[in-house]
This record gives C-alpha cells, structure tokens and sequence, in this order.
C-alpha cells in the first residue's frame, strides 16, 4: 500500500501564487524548447540556429518563431520528401540555377531542368519532444523558483 501525505502549510504559498506558478511554468517550457530548438536546427552557416526568439504574447502565452524565412522548408523537407511529394520544376526556364555551398558541386554554377528537393529534418519536433519528456522537472522546477522566490 502507498501512502501520500500533502502538508497544506508547505503547498500554500505555491497555491496563493497558483498565477504565478503557470506563469513560471510556461516560461521554463519556453526557455527550454527554445534551447533545444537552436540546438537541433542544422547548421550550414548558422543563419537559421541563431534566428530562433521568444516573444511573450501575455502571462501564459509565448510564442518561438525563427527570422529565416527557409525553416519550414529545412524543416518540413520540399519536392518529392516535402508535402506536395512532387518534382521542383521550373517554371519560366528550361532549367534550375543554383551553386551549392558544399559537397562535390561546391562552388560551381549547376543547371538542371528539375531537383528532388531536401528531405525533412524535423528538428523542430525533435526539440518538442526533447521539451515534453522534461515537462515533469520544468513543472518541479517552477515550484521551486515560486516557492522560494
């Protein structure tokens, strides 16, 4: 048999400040999957690691968004690994320009009438998991930082 005993004199100062408590909580959330989130974004230049910002949209509520208008696609993948599952073709040319920044092409201009496009990284749902399997400690955490503080 497990017994649980709850002394209300220690919890009440995390329960007077319950407001205080999510608010704290979600700020370590946030704090945290912003971490993991520039941690697992992949690095070519470092462009896309280093645009991820929290913004607080309200006590409760916060939002990490990244500046590089590419996240989505290193993310989610394009062509035939990305959503649409298709070829890049071009559409007022004959064929795609591009020079790729590394790998046996680096550096040269290469021209090709279609891509298969980048495969998905899923970075961003490897930092949310990373963030959820630690949302007891973040939760443990809070409840200190209130409590004490």
């Amino acid at each position: 048999m497990v017994k649980i005993y709850l002394d209300i004199k220690e919890m009440g100062n995390a329960l007077d400040n319950m407001g205080t408590l999510s608010e704290k909580i979600v700020n370590n959330v946030t704090v945290d999957l912003l971490g993991n989130v520039k941690r697992e974004s992949p690095v070519d230049h470092g462009r896309l690691q280093g645009s991820w910002t929290k913004f607080d949209d309200g006590p409760n509520q916060k939002t990490i968004k990244s500046s590089a208008n590419y996240a989505q696609y290193v993310n989610d993948g394009t062509g035939l690994y990305g959503p649409h599952k298709t070829l890049i073709k071009p559409t007022t040319k004959k064929a795609l320009k591009f020079t790729p920044n590394k790998g046996k092409f680096k550096g040269m201009t290469i021209f090709t009438p279609y891509s298969r496009g980048i495969k998905p990284r899923k970075f961003v749902e490897k930092s949310m998991e990373k963030t959820t399997n630690r949302i007891p400690e973040l939760v443990i955490q809070s409840i200190n930082q209130v409590k004490l503080g």
